[in-house]
Formats: structure tokens, sequence, C-alpha cells
């Protein structure tokens, strides 16, 4: 049997992590803020989203940084991994959903002898526990993480690095799995992927062109992120949606990409 590299994003994809937001909305009451934790989320949410605009994406998924930006504006100094503490405080009260029977998609995927990759924005301290605790960590060869990479998805920059440590496949040999449209679904486009499996409720499961799915990829970058997409390059490009991981287990939705 072919081996692929299977990789995949992670909040959104394998999981939902309720935890995060826990963690920024807890912030402002334990930092005895003089501010609501709807204020706070608004302003976390917000200079998330500036930096992003920025083209700032290394700072835009370090929380602590968003944190302290925060806290100049009140006068207040911030403990380092306070927010980190806070999240596992989250997390130890099962405020993380493991998505679509992804312990069973990944469990037969390892079982077949395929690589298993999680490629994601966030960074290794916040990733980590995520992973132990829902014991998805149990099925992953390699976690890469904002730590190991220059740019950030979407830039093919930092798809190179998947690449670099999975030397021993080619491109056709690498399936993608990813639920955001500009991080994930632009980003494996703009790095040449050619198996892209986007996880979705949007649009019904089934093969589409880019070109099919191409408005709504554009108008949410262009809404979140003031971000003008030009992906007409990419009209003819396939790509599978899927409602649900155990969708992947399908062998007909693989042999559309003629595997």
């Amino acid at each position: 049997m072919k081996k692929f590299v299977y990789v995949f994003d992670l909040d959104g994809t394998l999981i939902k992590n309720m935890a995060f937001k826990y963690a920024y909305r807890k912030l402002p009451t334990v930092l005895k803020l003089d501010i609501s934790p709807d204020e706070f989320s608004e302003m976390f949410i917000n200079t998330y989203y500036e930096l992003v605009k920025q083209g700032r994406l290394k700072e835009a998924f370090n929380w602590d940084f968003i944190i302290e930006s925060i806290l100049n504006r009140f006068g207040k100094t911030y403990s380092k991994d306070l927010f980190l503490e806070l999240m596992i405080d989250g997390l130890k009260k099962n405020l993380i959903e493991v998505l679509d029977e992804a312990h069973e998609v990944l469990s037969l995927i390892k079982k077949m002898g395929h690589l298993i990759i999680v490629f994601t924005n966030g960074y290794r301290k916040y990733q980590l526990p995520v992973l132990r605790r829902t014991r998805l960590i149990d099925y992953v060869d390699i976690l890469l993480t904002a730590d190991d990479l220059e740019k950030l998805k979407p830039h093919a920059e930092a798809f190179e690095k998947i690449f670099d440590i999975a030397k021993e496949y080619d491109k056709s040999q690498m399936i993608f799995v990813g639920d955001h449209p500009y991080y994930d679904i632009y980003g494996a486009l703009n790095a040449g992927l050619g198996k892209i499996f986007w996880r979705t409720n949007f649009y019904r499961s089934g093969e589409y062109t880019v070109k099919e799915v191409a408005d709504y990829i554009i108008k949410y970058a262009n809404d979140r992120y003031d971000l003008s997409l030009d992906l007409t390059p990419f009209y003819n490009r396939k790509i599978i949606i899927i409602n649900k991981l155990t969708e992947l287990l399908n062998m007909r939705m693989l042999m559309r990409f003629d595997v």
C-alpha cells in the first residue's frame, strides 16, 4: 500500500478548544481590571485581527504578546504564562471537544502506516496541553507549531517545513486537512499541495473546483482581515470538502485525486 503524509490543522479541524475563550474571559477578573469580560474579549480579538491585518502573524498567535499589549493601556504588568495557567484550568474543566471521532480516524490512519503531522499556527506551549488532554498526541508523529516556523500559514514558507521534514515523501503523497479558509485552504493552495480536504459545514461534502468556492474564501479574508486574495491561478484545482473527519476514510474521496 502506498504511504501518505496526513497533515492536520488542530483547532477547528481535530478539536474545539473552549478553554481558550475561558482563559481570556477570566483574565480581567484575575488581573483585577476595571473592565468586563465582554469588553476585554473584544479588545483581545480586535488586537488579534489588527496584527493579522498588519501581517504580524507570529505576534497575532502569541497570546502573551496580545495580553501585554492590552495591559499596557491600563498601566498594568503581566506575569507570563498566566494565560497558559488559565487555559489549562479550562482544560481540566473539560472545556475541550474532540471533533468527529478524531480518535478513530487518526488511529486507523496510524494503523495503516501513514505519517501524521499536526501543523498549527499556535505555539507549542498552548498546543501540547491540548493534545495531551485529548490524548490525540498518541497518534501524532510530528507536531509543527509557530515555534518551528519563520512564517506562519498561509505563507508557502510555512508549508515548506513539512516538505523538509518529510523528504522521503513528495507532494503527491501529502494529504492536507484543515478548516480555516485563509490560513489552511488558501495556504495549502499557495504551497502547491494537490490533495486538500476542507472540513467545513458551509458547503455539502463533495468535490469542488477552487473557482466554485473562491468567492467564499475571498470574502472571508476580506471581511475579517481586510485582505484581498487572488485565487484565479488556482481556479481549476480541486478541493474535497468534508463535513466530518470520518469521510477521510472513504477511499473514493482519495481516488478523486487519482491516488
